[in-house]
């Protein structure tokens, strides 16, 4: 999967970004690769088995890279690509220590008083204007647009698993968020910068796109998607969790199924 699927896509995408610029086909990119996203960070929620956890998360990222080249950000998708190869190294190695024998327990339920949802909100814009100085991404008419949104999303969730924090008091929440979201982006945009210019001299690594309604209608959805799975709202419906299961699991007609 990361061979043929995650790295190998990537980079041929890369390799062809002039000839799927040119065709008109990024909308496609953006459609496939933010569907795959949703879905499999929807699926991974509803995992069991860390094995199928791993693989799911596989999947989403898989999609957000995909979605990345649909935008025209074929250098930050190869960033992606980078980082998702350190951050998935950790995932396997740290696999083990989430394997234990215990009995079934109820989900907890998502607690979030106002000041936490403020802290969180305000870290997330901070997030996002701090990507956008130091990428020089700040274009609000085309889909570089996206890209900011994903970090403030990112940030903001990372801030709530910190300002949930008990061993922590208000103070130290606060300084530890900014401390990390500084950190994180400041980083993650030495290595954007960095990819870029290494890339520099292949064409169209980098082609914004105009903003359209297409593009506008999914980043909505995307949203919604999105506070469906962190506010838990897909547990009360046993349809959609029992139709996210089945998805999830391998298509019985494989060559498993004709083995007698």
């Amino acid at each position: 999967m990361h061979a043929g699927f995650v790295n190998g896509s990537g980079l041929l995408l890369t390799l062809f970004a002039p000839l799927i610029i040119l065709s008109n086909t990024l909308w496609i990119l953006f459609i496939i690769g933010g569907i795959t996203a949703i879905l499999a960070q929807f699926q991974k929620l509803i995992q069991v088995n860390v094995k199928h956890k791993l693989a799911c998360s596989t999947i989403a990222q898989m999609g957000f890279m995909i979605m990345q080249c649909g935008l025209g950000f074929f250098n930050a998708a190869v960033a992606h690509l980078i980082l998702h190869g350190f951050y998935k190294a950790y995932l396997f190695l740290s696999s083990g220590e989430q394997i234990s024998q215990s009995s079934p327990q109820e989900s907890p339920r998502l607690k979030i008083t106002v000041l936490q949802a403020l802290a969180v909100a305000i870290f997330g814009v901070l997030g996002a204007f701090l990507f956008s100085y130091l990428t020089g991404k700040t274009s609000m008419t085309d889909s570089s647009i996206f890209l900011t949104l994903i970090v403030a999303i990112t940030v903001g969730q990372a801030t709530y698993n910190i300002v949930k924090e008990q061993s922590l008091a208000y103070i130290e929440k606060i300084g530890v968020s900014a401390l990390l979201f500084s950190i994180g982006i400041s980083v993650y945009a030495v290595l954007f910068n960095g990819i870029t210019h290494l890339m520099s001299e292949m064409p169209m690594i980098q082609a914004p796109q105009t903003l359209d309604t297409l593009q506008v209608v999914f980043g909505i959805i995307f949203l919604i998607g999105f506070f469906i799975m962190k506010l838990g709202v897909y547990r009360k419906s046993p349809w959609l969790y029992v139709k996210l299961l089945n998805l999830s699991q391998p298509y019985k007609k494989t060559i498993h199924y004709y083995k007698k």
